[in-house]
């Protein structure tokens, strides 16, 4: 029994899961508003890209939290380069936009792994089910205002694909990223 291959339209059908699950997260009424009176809307990741060099230079970071700094390293870059007005509620969207695009990217990453190691479609299917629609994206993640999660996510997909898909040369540059992510994802 000859068994069905992924096709560039699973590859679109993930992609929309994906962008269902971050406008969920965007969307949802139980996101924590982000208000500019709000007292909680610039919590630590927000903080970190609103004044990332002053917090760098008077060595304000905690080593956990400077450990999952590079999105915050990212849209205070953003923000400087663009000439965009630093507000909390402009952060937390550049946050929101950012994670939204990571996981498309994890989406499209999985379809090429898949892709190139001749997974079923039914495999390929259940890993996006069991990944994108699992509790991290769907409960945790569209409930806190920022959160590195999804950037977690994407460079954990972009790991996964560097070594099954044999790009051994981008596994140093990711591993290195990494520790600006996510702690539990180091190795150094």
């Amino acid at each position: 029994m000859m068994q069905a291959k992924i096709t560039r339209t699973d590859l679109l059908i993930a992609i929309v899961v994906a962008v269902s699950v971050a406008f969920f997260g965007l969307f949802s009424t139980d996101k924590l508003p982000l208000l500019p009176t709000s007292v909680n809307a610039c919590g630590i990741y927000c903080e970190m890209a609103l004044n990332y060099d002053k917090m760098l230079m008077h060595q304000d970071f905690d080593r956990y939290y400077f450990q999952k700094s590079l999105l915050s390293f990212f849209v205070h870059g953003v923000m400087l380069a663009g000439d965009i007005e630093k507000s909390t509620l402009t952060i937390n969207y550049i946050l929101e936009i950012i994670s939204a695009v990571l996981l498309v990217a994890s989406a499209a990453i999985w379809f090429f792994i898949a892709q190139s190691n001749s997974f079923s479609r039914s495999a390929y299917w259940i890993a996006v089910m069991g990944m994108f629609l699992c509790q991290i994206f769907v409960k945790i993640v569209p409930y806190a205002q920022e959160s590195p999660d999804t950037a977690a996510f994407f460079f954990g997909m972009l790991s996964l694909y560097a070594v099954t898909c044999k790009r051994e040369g981008w596994i140093l540059p990711i591993m290195i990223a990494t520790l600006f992510v996510q702690p539990q994802l180091t190795i150094f």
